[in-house]
């Protein structure tokens, strides 16, 4: 049981910060702490990111004592075929959602300048162009969770 005081807490993506229970706090350095000393650490932080994304979510910073941790969203997406960008934009520019689309050629390289608002239309199956859309590309949503261990961090 440990005596001393743990000081972490969680941001929101508004920047909003707010106390995190003891329990997940000490899971927490206890994480950090076994980053810093070396010690065996693969299984125990992937049974900690579980538990940090089931209690807290995502597009979080829990900040404290020892480092911070950075759980967010991340959105991929990847275009059907040799023919799905063209046929994207053929459906993007020919429709009232034209502005969110750009088409950029680098070589054999095109990218859609706001990815999360193409992505909220393939999503919305309301939308009139959804099922358009979805047959151009493919969206993902991972979780990327990152340990940054602060610099000043000692052995706890």
């Amino acid at each position: 049981m440990r005596t001393e005081q743990l000081n972490y807490s969680m941001l929101d993506p508004q920047h909003n910060d707010y106390p995190i229970d003891t329990g997940i706090a000490e899971i927490i350095h206890e994480g950090f702490r076994r980053i810093i000393t070396g010690d065996d650490r693969a299984e125990f932080l992937a049974a900690a990111n579980k538990i940090l994304v089931d209690t807290h979510g995502t597009n979080i910073i829990i900040h404290g004592d020892l480092g911070m941790v950075r759980i967010e969203d991340i959105l991929t997406i990847k275009f059907c075929g040799t023919t799905g960008m063209a046929r994207l934009k053929e459906i993007m520019t020919k429709s009232e959602n034209a502005r969110i689309f750009e088409y950029h050629y680098n070589g054999q390289a095109a990218d859609c300048v706001n990815k999360s608002e193409l992505a909220k239309i393939a999503c919305d199956a309301d939308h009139p162009r959804a099922a358009e859309i979805r047959r151009c590309l493919r969206v993902q949503k991972h979780v990327n969770i990152q340990w940054e261990v602060h610099t000043n961090a000692t052995r706890h």
